[in-house]
Order: C-alpha cells, then structure tokens, then sequence
C-alpha cells in the first residue's frame, strides 16, 4: 500500500515548475519588463530634462524614484493578481486538486504551499523590477549629463523616502496576494477569481478619488475613512 505523502517542500517545487510551463505568466513579466521601460523613454522626450539635472539633481532623482516606483507599484500588483488567480485558480479548472487532495495532501498544507510560492515569486520579480529601474535610471542620467556626477547629490533624506516606498509597495504586494487568494479560494474557479480580483484592483485605486469628491461635497470625514478599512 502506497502510504508516502509529497512534502511541503516537494509541493513548493512543484508550483514554481507549474509557473515556469505557464506561458501567461512570461507573457505578463514581459508586459511589466515593457511598463517599467516606458517613462525612462519618455524622459527623454522632455525638453528642459538636461537643466533640471544639472540645476537640481536631487529633486530631479527624487521625482523620477517616486513616479517610477508607483509604476512598479501598480503595475506588480496587476502581475500579482494574475500569478494568483491562475496557480490557485487552475487547480480547480482543471479539476487537478482532487487529484492531490487524494495523494495525502492536505487543503491547508496545498494552499500555504501555493501562498508561500506565489509570495517568493513575487518578491524575486520585485527585486528584478528594482535592479532594472536602477540601471536604466543610471542609463539616462549617462545619456543625458554625460555622466553620474548627479548621484552624488542623494541624501538621508532621499535613501529614507525612498525605502519607505518601498515598504509601501511591499505592504501592497502582500494586500494583494491575500486579496486574490480569498477570491480564487472563494470561488473556486480561475475565471471568477481572477475577473473579480482584476475588477477590484481599479476599483481600490481610483475608487479613492470618487470619496475624496464626496468627503468635498458632503464635508463629512465618514467617506474618506471607508478607503482605510
């Protein structure tokens, strides 16, 4: 009688070689590889970027981390939504979870192990965003100054704003996974779970814009509290 039981880890292996077949997924890291590009190439579009480096580095460097970090911010979150909607979600549509679930695994342990890949996926892809913003960012000061002399204006201040950034977006990133999990888990099924996750995620972003209006017309704070709950 066959009694051994696939281990956490064995599970975990698994779920990364599963997104690794998934062709979605290397579509939509291509697609953020091509959103994290895009301002970079718009910077050079502007007219005066030349002076605003040269008369003031510093705010030129801290403008560009926090609208090219918001991009990465938004546009993981997408990526995210789709990564978990579809590793949970698939089991489901495929109708491969009976088949684990009858091999000794258990709900819990399969859907932590699920959970576990999706957040070290998602921090590696996070890490690789950074690195690229990074590079490019040292590219376009290269190409615009001529060299990285603007570097050297970063202070405290600056490396301080910046890592709370990314605190924010890290913060968002976990809100994000444990939203489509609840949805994918939910529903239990692919096409649900990840309509309803993408349809929330605008909803949360510009939503916030439709209670500021209403904490304005009304002047009453109750609108502007619902966004933190």
């Amino acid at each position: 009688i066959h009694t051994a039981t696939p281990s956490f880890l064995g599970l975990v292996r698994g779920e990364f070689f599963k997104i690794s077949r998934q062709w979605v997924i290397w579509l939509m890291l291509v697609l953020l590889a091509g959103v994290i590009f895009l301002p970079y190439l718009v910077t050079f579009t502007i007219s005066n970027v030349k002076d605003s480096l040269h008369n003031n580095p510093l705010y030129f460097l801290t403008i560009r981390m926090e609208s090219n970090a918001s991009v990465l911010r938004v546009f993981i979150g997408i990526f995210l939504l789709v990564l978990t909607a579809t590793v949970i979600g698939m089991e489901y549509q495929l109708g491969t979870i009976r088949v684990l679930l009858a091999r000794g695994v258990g709900r819990l342990q399969l859907l932590a192990a699920k959970v576990l890949t999706i957040t070290l996926f998602g921090l590696g892809v996070f890490v690789a965003g950074l690195l690229l913003n990074v590079v490019l960012m040292c590219i376009v000061v290269s190409l615009v100054a001529g060299n990285l002399d603007a570097f050297k204006a970063i202070d405290s201040t600056f490396w301080n704003n910046t890592w709370l950034y990314i605190l924010s977006i890290l913060i968002s990133m976990g809100a994000t996974i444990l939203l489509a999990t609840a949805l994918s888990v939910a529903e239990r099924s692919l096409a649900i779970g990840l309509s309803a996750s993408l349809v929330w995620f605008p909803i949360d972003n510009i939503g916030t814009e439709f209670l500021y209006l209403a904490d304005r017309l009304t002047h009453n704070n109750f609108w502007l509290n619902i966004s933190a709950y």
